[in-house]
């Protein structure tokens, strides 16, 4: 039998593979242990629970999503195709973790995501609006963003990368559309909405 080499990475991935059969909530660390084929001292010199687990599989997931959107010169930004290509990469965790038997707090830290996104988006508009109208604003698109990658998790194979890149960003586009059409904002630059 072959040695697996014990990391947080082999300990992680082992966590979303027993998730695909076991509701999180279900799962126990000593049952997690022999899944994995550690002993107890060794999953403590990684992680002090079953949660500290799950939270790095998603802090790994938010860490390596904000690389996409990292203030760097226009040129070098991910492509809406290379985006598309990351959030695809991750499919099989936002399905696992978004399912109702996953961690119900993934969702959550999803949409907060995307809402600084939207914020940092909409923040270059000349938008004269009061915050509560800022906020309704931000939480429609995120929702709308989490509603979409969700439907795509479950139905990966229903859709193409690149249809279903081009849907997202019409339904970007469109919320942001009808954002600025409210306040009387006509569009300058295309490259504004498609961020």
């Amino acid at each position: 039998m072959r040695t697996q080499r014990i990391t947080e990475k082999y300990i992680c991935d082992r966590l979303i593979e027993m998730m695909e059969q076991v509701p999180f909530h279900k799962i126990k660390l000593v049952d997690f242990q022999k899944y994995c084929g550690i002993s107890k001292s060794t999953f403590y010199i990684y992680f002090d629970s079953i949660y500290s687990v799950i939270q790095r599989v998603e802090d790994d997931v938010f860490n390596d999503l904000a690389t996409l959107n990292e203030e760097t010169p226009e040129s070098t930004k991910a492509s809406p195709l290379a985006r598309g290509r990351k959030m695809k990469s991750y499919l099989r965790v936002f399905r696992i973790l978004c399912d109702t038997d996953g961690d119900p707090a993934f969702q959550a830290r999803l949409i907060n995501h995307f809402k600084k996104q939207i914020n940092l988006m909409l923040g270059v508009l000349p938008l004269n609006i009061s915050e509560a109208e800022n906020a309704l604003i931000v939480e429609h698109i995120a929702n709308g963003q989490v509603c979409m990658l969700k439907w795509w998790a479950f139905h990966e194979d229903e859709i193409s990368l690149n249809n279903f890149i081009s849907v997202y960003q019409d339904m970007i586009r469109g919320s942001i559309a009808t954002v600025l059409n409210k306040f009387g904002i006509a569009p300058n630059n295309e490259s504004t909405i498609s961020r």
